[in-house]
């Protein structure tokens, strides 16, 4: 069975580099796959030539690093395979793998396996750490805490960290080992497990089971392993133990992608396998059939700057054609249009992605395409948008709409004006029957400076009376609390003065407090619209993974969101694992496009905001005067060094040219031209 006529009658054709895959030879492979290059396609067609070799599917598992990705892998074995092979190979997660071996291991011993959280009668993960929260610190977190919490267990799990690395790690949430260890006990106790503890328990079962571990080497006889620049230190570890020789491991990935380093992922993995493995057989897919050249060429460029990278190209097979644009609007509601207009521009049938950093970015927007009668298709998780200094003043607009609202003025940490004694004294006794401005006004009878409160309590009555974008100007410049806001909006973190730029833009395009605070909720729980009439996607850049789109629009590059600045913080420490990580996140989202790339710098409106240096440095090359080189393959030339030659092979400006006096040369034309060291012999 010629595996190859099956795709042709099918329509894919491979390439030379693609068809190196179709071999089950003994040397461990790793086949590295730029964008756009068919690595999915590739995979199942490597099995499928497995198969056809007479393999058992049984013999064959196939890792993928999601349980998407593994269901779109079986859709794609089964429309090009199927009817060939109805009993197809196993196509799994690591975690899925791992969760069968425990279950043999249980089924050999006896014991019985923990519970996994989250699963039937168990308590979810995220509900145990909020416990071990509440135990230690005696309030209750809010979503974002916890998710932050229980991502970092994660990230130390699959780092395989000890408990002294765990102490030393920067940046780590306030108390969190202590919450860990707390969370640890908690399942413990509960004879629980997470998902990160099923990789955990099967390597420590492999480990010290050497008879058990030989049974699991013998399960299967070829490996492949989709998207391994992902893997952590603990799923690299598992891969170890079960295939140690690597005979037939063949592991597809692209270091250039690796972008889940919050979850453990590290791309050194991948550039250590010629040692871990040796005799490691290295193939390159660079024929990209995604994007237009001027794209590819742009991507190649700003990649080719990091360090610590394997040596790849990515070669167009497509025309010329694309578009690569910078668009700085004035504010967020010019933004907004910017939007509106360039979704107008796509032409029927394309599709649009609006990627962005954080999640956070999609809760004014997708009000704005919701009222715009824009349909969108998003899957996103709920988002605590009014945090830090936002939810103080957005608890102090709730004042403004209801003046009896006693909690939201507990929210807005006003109180603090009035001094602990004051505060009790007068809102803790508080029964609900007087307004927020009747409780300050009695403060200031019994305090010795009652100025402060008495301009608190008339701002809050006369901003009552305003519009939402009114009463926000008002409270910002005459109260000591909006007074700090509005300043702290000035600088610090951007990603958080973001969140108060989007408050801003809901209240100034909302015409009272009850539109205000309706937007505000549909804001924190973004939701698709109309996704079946649909052309447009909402992304965070992580989830667009493997997705493409005739044009993308990138948000958030701006520098301290795309560079992050915790990204940046590090990096002035001389520490840059994390600032490539996020170079790498900007590659992954411009080379989701395949017509059109469109980078929105943050808004002039904005104070202390600046344009991402990846902006910059990725737009160069297009704003620096372009060589024209009037040069095409099988053209005679003349070098003013080299003598006469012909023009063998080109790609882009690189080109090898095979001198009559002394052999194949592999030159910059770009630079030959404009030093005037070449030219065409006529």
């Amino acid at each position: 069975m010629d595996i190859q006529q099956i795709l042709a009658a099918r329509g894919v054709r491979f390439t030379p580099a693609q068809r190196q895959a179709l071999s089950d030879g003994p040397h461990p492979t790793l086949m590295l796959a730029v964008p756009g290059s068919g690595k999915t396609t590739v995979l199942v067609a490597r099995t499928a030539y497995l198969l056809s070799r007479g393999v058992p599917p049984e013999r064959i598992c196939s890792l993928t690093y999601s349980r998407s990705s593994a269901h779109d892998m079986r859709e794609r074995f089964a429309a090009l395979f199927g009817e060939y092979f109805p009993v197809p190979p196993r196509f799994s997660t690591i975690h899925s793998l791992c969760w069968r071996i425990l279950r043999d291991f249980s089924a050999q011993t006896g014991r019985p396996l923990p519970q996994l959280t989250g699963s039937e009668h168990t308590p979810a993960s995220s509900r145990l750490v909020r416990e071990a929260f509440e135990s230690l610190l005696g309030n209750t977190p809010d979503e974002e805490t916890v998710s932050e919490l229980a991502g970092k267990i994660g990230l130390c799990k699959n780092r395989l960290l000890s408990r002294a690395e765990i102490l030393s790690l920067r940046g780590m949430p306030d108390h969190f080992a202590a919450v860990y260890t707390r969370y640890e006990a908690a399942k413990k106790a509960a004879r629980l497990m997470d998902y990160d503890d099923l990789l955990l328990y099967t390597l420590e079962i492999l480990r010290r089971r050497p008879a058990f571990l030989t049974h699991w080497q013998r399960q299967f006889a070829y490996w492949n392993v989709d998207e391994c620049q992902d893997l952590t230190p603990v799923q690299f570890a598992l891969l170890r133990a079960l295939s140690p020789d690597g005979r037939g491991l063949f592991l597809v990935g692209d270091e250039d992608q690796s972008i889940y380093g919050f979850r453990g992922a590290d791309p050194a993995l991948l550039l250590r396998l010629p040692r871990e493995y040796p005799g490691l057989q290295i193939l390159k897919m660079e024929d990209s059939h995604r994007a237009r050249p001027e794209l590819l060429a742009l991507c190649e460029a700003f990649i080719r700057t990091a360090p610590d990278r394997y040596d790849k190209r990515l070669l167009p097979t497509r025309a010329p054609g694309g578009r690569v644009e910078q668009v700085s609007a004035k504010s967020l509601s010019d933004a907004y249009g910017e939007v509106s207009a360039l979704l107008r521009e796509l032409p029927p049938g394309q599709t649009a992605g609006i990627l962005y950093r954080s999640n956070l970015t999609a809760c004014a927007l997708s009000v704005f395409l919701r009222e715009a009668g824009i349909p969108f298709r998003l899957d996103a998780e709920p988002v605590t948008m009014v945090k830090y200094y936002a939810r103080s003043m957005a608890a102090l607009l709730a004042v403004c709409a209801d003046p009896h609202d006693l909690d939201a003025f507990h929210r807005s940490g006003c109180g603090r004006e009035l001094g602990p004694l004051l505060y009790g004294n007068v809102f803790l006794r508080a029964d609900g029957t007087k307004s927020v401005p009747a409780l300050l006004r009695e403060a200031a009878e019994r305090a010795h400076r009652p100025g402060r409160i008495l301009t608190l309590a008339g701002a809050l009555e006369e901003a009552g009376r305003l519009s939402p974008a009114k009463a926000l100007r008002l409270l910002e410049t005459r109260t000591p609390a909006g007074r700090t806001i509005a300043a702290r909006f000035r600088s610090g973190d951007p990603l958080i003065r973001m969140r108060y730029a989007q408050l801003r833009w809901l209240c100034e395009t909302s015409p009272d407090f009850s539109a205000l605070f309706r937007r505000l909720e549909e804001a924190a729980r973004p939701a698709a619209f109309r996704p079946e009439e649909a052309a447009l996607t909402l992304s965070t850049i992580h989830s667009a993974k493997g997705l493409e789109f005739d044009m993308v629009i990138l948000f958030d590059c701006c520098e301290g969101i795309l560079p992050a600045r915790s990204a940046l913080a590090a990096l002035a420490l001389g520490e840059e694992a994390a600032f490539r990580e996020e170079q790498r996140l900007f590659y992954v989202a411009a080379t989701r496009a395949r017509e059109r790339l469109v980078l929105f710098g943050p808004p002039a409106s904005l104070p202390g905001f600046r344009f991402s240096r990846f902006g910059y440095s990725f737009l160069a090359p297009a704003r620096a005067p372009q060589t024209v080189i009037p040069f095409r393959e099988g053209d005679r030339l003349l070098h003013r060094a080299f003598g006469e030659g012909t023009l063998s092979k080109r790609s882009g400006d690189e080109a090898e040219i095979l001198f009559d006096s002394c052999g194949v040369k592999r030159l910059n034309l770009s630079h030959c031209v404009r030093k005037k060291l070449i030219s065409k012999i006529p």
